[in-house]
């Protein structure tokens, strides 16, 4: 019998996972908070997701498309958040009262909010198992209401839970679809761990001026990566890194020191046009297990 899967948050994340999982041959099943509803009437109607790019392609067949929880969620043995950050809780919130037993929980990634949605599942007295890993499976955007394009793997997933002490269990559950997932300390080492940190704030940041004067007509990939801003990931990364020592996590996680803007040939900005290897080094050895 194929493993059943809920997917939580129908947007970029949401759709390439739900679409890969189903091309696989798992039992998948999409839900989307009631506030974003709208979103996915088409899907409800003909839950079938294209999947295009570089990973598996085809049509991917849902089992289920839902907008607000529904009881085949206590069907499912792996929950997967791919909703933003924001959503977290409210996801957690919505599927609480289907939760039971060792059903794993997995925020994907998590920001720490595994702590959050861990407090609002006992709220109500749902037990379930909850992790995080360090970011989405995939990097990808949606093209329709049916559709997603799938540029590349983001590389081996780490995962920790919160409390930590069941993080072997849920990695169980977690590699029956990310087979080469692997095990981090806890979920503030998982958190310190996302490139995201690096990748993204820092270069928004520094370019609102850019962003205001164009009217929102601004590309980050293309636009932001200058020197200076590299100086400043840089240097965040070192801080990063600082901490990690500081709490004294194992020297896999140090590995994170080697994301300096010089370990890696090619810029920041080269590598997120695809003309280095910068970001495929970040997800693929930066964070592998020992």
């Amino acid at each position: 019998m194929a493993l059943k899967v809920a997917v939580v948050g129908a947007g970029n994340g949401g759709f390439a996972t739900s679409s890969q999982l189903a091309l696989q041959g798992f039992e998948v099943h999409l839900f989307e908070l009631p506030a974003f509803a709208a979103s996915i009437e088409e899907l409800q109607k003909n839950p079938v997701i294209t999947s295009a790019g570089a990973l598996l392609t085809g049509e991917g067949r849902l089992a289920g498309v839902h907008a607000g929880a529904d009881p085949v969620i206590a069907e499912c043995e792996l929950i997967l958040i791919t909703a933003q950050t924001p959503g977290h809780v409210p996801a957690a919130e919505m599927i609480a009262p289907y939760i039971h037993g060792d059903q794993v929980i997995v925020i994907m990634p998590g920001n720490c909010s595994s702590i959050l949605v861990r407090q609002a599942l006992d709220k109500v007295g749902a037990k379930g198992i909850v992790g995080e890993c360090l970011t989405l499976p995939y990097a990808c955007r949606k093209t329709d209401n049916h559709s997603i394009r799938i540029s590349r793997s983001t590389g081996r997933m780490g995962l920790a839970t919160f409390p930590s002490i069941h993080t072997e269990k849920a990695l169980e559950v977690f590699k029956k679809v990310y087979p080469t997932a692997f095990a981090m300390d806890n979920v503030l080492e998982v958190a310190l761990c996302n490139a995201n940190i690096l990748l993204h704030p820092i270069p928004t940041l520094l370019s609102l001026s850019r962003i205001e004067f164009s009217n929102g007509e601004f590309y980050v990939y293309n636009e932001a990566y200058t020197p200076s801003v590299e100086k400043a990931i840089a240097a965040l990364d070192k801080e990063i890194a600082s901490i990690l020592r500081a709490l004294d996590f194992p020297a896999p996680s140090c590995k994170v020191k080697e994301r300096g803007m010089k370990s890696v040939p090619g810029s920041v900005k080269s590598a997120a046009r695809g003309r280095s290897s910068l970001l495929t080094a970040i997800s693929a050895k930066t964070f592998q297990a020992a």
